[in-house]
């Protein structure tokens, strides 16, 4: 399985970093502009892993992977997000 967009938002990969490209958009700036990143949140790892490598279609994130890179964004190390969380 492949994921190649923001389902709340309907918007695919391939768009968004057409966008941050043309823009010069960061991932925050991309979803101030765009919404995606907002609904439910799990394009998110998805989003900045392709702005990293420029990959509009990706595999399905391990749970490892998935915090690890959520942690990232909100600026946490996979510590604080535990602690956080409960």
């Amino acid at each position: 399985m492949r994921v190649t967009r923001c389902v709340c938002r309907g918007l695919s990969f391939a768009t968004l970093l057409a966008d941050a490209r043309a823009g010069g958009l960061s991932l925050d700036q991309l979803v101030e502009s765009t919404g995606c990143g907002t609904g439910c949140g799990l394009c998110l790892p998805y989003l900045l892993k392709a702005l990293r490598t420029g990959e509009a279609e990706q595999g399905v994130l391990s749970a490892a992977e998935f915090d690890r890179l959520m942690a990232e964004y909100r600026g946490l190390t996979p510590r604080d997000t535990r602690a956080s969380t409960g």
